[in-house]
């Protein structure tokens, strides 16, 4: 009877590669995400004083169980009753808010652009994904 033995050569090298992975650096790809997060809010923002367009600030964050992130964020008192409206006024951009808006308009863009950038951080470590 024939015996036969089958092998993947590398396998160790790539499983190590992979370990690796959790340590990609994506400050870069978030920060691009913030800019087109804060720029949409800023037009989707309503106007009177400027003074909510202002302050429609971002910057990068990082949570307790991950180290990549960025927050767009507004410091003013009234910002809460434009994004969710109250008893009296509705949201404002149609109902939806101008933060809200801004992350829903972009979500199939920010998606794109991080997994584009996710594979040109993995072609670096010599692999590929779809």
């Amino acid at each position: 009877m024939a015996k036969f033995t089958i092998g993947i050569v590398g396998l160790g090298k790539t499983i190590n590669k992979f370990k690796n992975i959790e340590k990609l650096d994506l400050s870069e790809a978030f920060n691009h995400a913030t800019v087109k997060v804060q720029r949409k809010a800023k037009d989707y923002a309503p106007v009177d004083t400027g003074r909510l367009y202002e302050s429609i600030m971002r910057k990068p964050y990082k949570g307790r169980s991950y180290k990549n992130g960025g927050l767009v964020y507004t410091n003013t008192e009234y910002a809460v009753y434009q994004e969710f409206g109250t008893k009296f006024m509705p949201p404002s951009n149609n109902g939806r808010g101008f933060l809200r808006a801004s992350v829903l308009d972009l979500d199939a863009e920010i998606k794109a652009d991080m997994r584009k950038f996710i594979q040109n951080k993995m072609q670096k470590y010599g692999l590929w994904i779809m």
